[in-house]
């Protein structure tokens, strides 16, 4: 089963929540239950792994809509 997602990516106070729930109201968006869950920055969550990741979300077989989360911390990685 293909899942499909994208990364609301953005600074402190530019709007990303706003945008987050928008967006989380489509019919095809399923919105991450954590809105900031900082799987990509916080090593502790890293090492839970992608099936702790994609446990954020309310799939349902088959599931074909957009899985989404927003996290500003993305932005102020020192890799960035």
């Amino acid at each position: 089963m293909k899942k499909r997602f994208a990364l609301i990516i953005g600074a402190l106070g530019s709007g990303t929540t706003a945008f987050f729930r928008h967006l989380g109201a489509h019919p095809q968006v399923i919105p991450c239950r954590v809105k900031e869950p900082k799987f990509f920055t916080d090593d502790r969550k890293w090492t839970l792994g992608v099936d702790w990741y994609r446990s954020l979300w309310d799939f349902q077989e088959p599931d074909e809509r957009i899985a989404i989360e927003a996290s500003s911390v993305y932005s102020m990685h020192p890799a960035v």
